[in-house]
């Protein structure tokens, strides 16, 4: 089993927090933006993980020359995401990089939920994946769920063996 990203401590932790500036990172954040390898940003709204993100994503594609597509970036929201490839678009055209800002759009920037339903897209065969598979939304997934059930619980029930309808009642 590999090591663990580092983890670099909420801001709410930190000393000094209430000065963080949007434009100069503060200790903490110079030190995730700075740190090699795998890397674990998690804090509160407002904290600067976005502007570490984009600093780190930025560093590594202008400075150390890895491909766009070879970075991984997994947010909590389609939003943030999205303000995230933003902010590093904007980034990159800052440092005259527009060859690299325009290959973004391939970049594995997206929830992991967005993350997972690229990578089966694009091994669907190989997954064993119907390749015209679709996400089901909240309200699908529910109705789904409550089918599954009742037609696993008649199933269950089908021979009516006295001690499934026991487990069954006691449920």
């Amino acid at each position: 089993m590999g090591t663990l990203p580092e983890l670099v401590p909420a801001r709410a932790a930190m000393p000094g927090a209430e000065k963080m500036s949007a434009r100069k990172p503060n200790p903490e954040q110079q030190r995730a933006i700075e740190a090699s390898g795998l890397v674990f940003v998690s804090a509160g709204a407002g904290t600067g993980k976005t502007m570490v993100l984009v600093e780190r994503f930025c560093r590594s594609v202008v400075e150390r020359g890895l491909p766009v597509d070879s970075l991984l970036v997994i947010t909590f929201t389609d939003r943030a995401a999205g303000e995230l490839r933003s902010r590093i678009r904007a980034a990159l055209h800052e440092r005259g990089r527009s060859d690299l800002a325009r290959e973004l759009d391939g970049a594995w920037i997206s929830t992991i939920h967005g993350f997972c339903n690229r990578l089966l897209r694009q091994n669907a065969v190989a997954a064993g994946v119907d390749p015209h598979f679709r996400v089901l939304d909240a309200e699908q997934s529910l109705v789904l769920g409550h089918e599954a059930f009742s037609a696993a619980m008649e199933e269950f029930c089908a021979d009516a063996d006295p001690e499934r309808t026991k487990l069954v009642v006691s449920y």
